[in-house]
């Protein structure tokens, strides 16, 4: 019900369900690793999971993970297994029983927080989410509309990154995201980190940007929903379905739905794409990397260009949320982002096809694969 009670206008949003959102994730959590913690252990002696819980936490433990004030609003999601830790010392310095040189990496983390705060809000002053739904955007040329959708998107991403940095600083303050020390010997403070900053402005694919932003959720995804799943034998099907409990965890607006349908969509044109490449290559049709070593930064230009537009094209739906802002977007646009995918999927099907000629061999029907 609390789905439907929210405070939302077109620019801003009081999603007061949020902090719930959170908690949902973090007591689902503690849940499996309790469940882990029952299991048989492995030959070695050591439980199933590493943040299997042995030992069920009590009342009062609960309640300091449950409302621990460096995630409890946006997240991120820790283990209950780390958060004891943490209580108990194991990540503060030995001698003082304080968090280990955290201020700097903390503040660190807190500015650029706050630098994409600003960014975002500047942006959106000069391309706000009313513009996007108005009639002067759709009577735009595609290619504007295209490069609007692409700024607007990543821009979108921003407030993200930014409450997640401005968390993340609290948490490494505190010394939670202790996370052991580097070959130089320096501490690391990745162990709750949710943005991978470098890592996402700079990479070129998909799997770049699912491991850098929202990195924490994804992960806690990945533990305790989709190798779950492994026994459908699918792992498309255990992708769709942990993709589907994701926006359903989000909320109940169609936009939601469609981002993530959009992200399994794009996904799965990016590695049929890589595979179609990949094999002309290897079949002499087309040049290797190293023969156009001169259209290496065009070409890694060309694919960031196409990652943003992409993402941002999904952000539509994750931004505006409501099916009667997203859609008329998407239609705008003659729902490109969509046949762009759709085209390479169905073109890699056709070239598995056309690679797997069928021959006999002594009156035995045999396909010959294209490795």
């Amino acid at each position: 019900m609390g789905y439907y009670m929210q405070i939302a206008f077109l620019e801003f949003g009081i999603s007061w369900t949020m902090p719930l959102c959170v908690l949902t994730l973090r007591l689902t959590g503690v849940a499996f690793d309790y469940y882990d913690g029952q299991k048989k252990p492995k030959d070695d002696g050591k439980p199933q999971s590493d943040s299997a819980l042995v030992k069920r936490p009590s009342y009062l433990e609960m309640l300091g993970h449950t409302f621990f004030f460096g995630g409890i609003l946006v997240g991120p999601q820790f283990s209950m297994k780390r958060y004891l830790g943490f209580v108990n010392g194991e990540y503060a310095d030995e001698n003082s029983l304080a968090p280990k040189d955290s201020i700097v990496p903390g503040f660190r983390r807190m500015l650029m927080g706050i630098v994409y705060i600003a960014i975002f809000q500047l942006c959106a002053l000069v391309l706000p989410n009313s513009y996007m739904v108005s009639q002067n955007f759709r009577d735009l040329g595609l290619l504007t509309k295209c490069a609007l959708i692409l700024i607007w998107g990543k821009n979108a991403l921003h407030k993200y990154c930014g409450i997640w940095l401005i968390q993340e600083g609290a948490i490494i303050i505190t010394g939670m995201s202790y996370n052991g020390r580097d070959e130089q010997g320096k501490s690391r403070w990745d162990a709750c980190t949710n943005i991978k900053v470098y890592q996402l402005e700079t990479g070129e694919h998909f799997s770049d940007f699912i491991q850098s932003f929202n990195f924490n959720t994804n992960q806690w995804m990945l533990k305790y929903v989709h190798r779950r799943l492994r026994f459908l034998g699918n792992k498309m099907l255990s992708q769709a379905i942990t993709l589907f409990y994701l926006a359903l965890w989000h909320g109940l607006q169609s936009g939601y739905y469609m981002c993530f349908f959009l992200e399994l969509l794009e996904t799965k044109a990016e590695a049929e794409f890589k595979f179609i490449v990949k094999s002309l290559v290897s079949a002499g049709v087309l040049p290797t990397a190293e023969s156009l070593s001169w259209a290496s930064l065009p070409g890694r230009v060309l694919r960031k260009l196409t990652l943003l537009f992409l993402w941002s094209y999904a952000m539509v739906g994750f931004a505006l949320l409501d099916f009667d802002k997203w859609f008329p977007i998407y239609s705008s646009v003659f729902f490109i982002g969509h046949i762009a995918c759709v085209v390479a999927i169905a073109a890699a099907f056709v070239f598995r096809a056309m690679s797997r000629p069928s021959s006999k061999a002594n009156g035995i029907h045999t396909e010959k694969k294209l490795e």
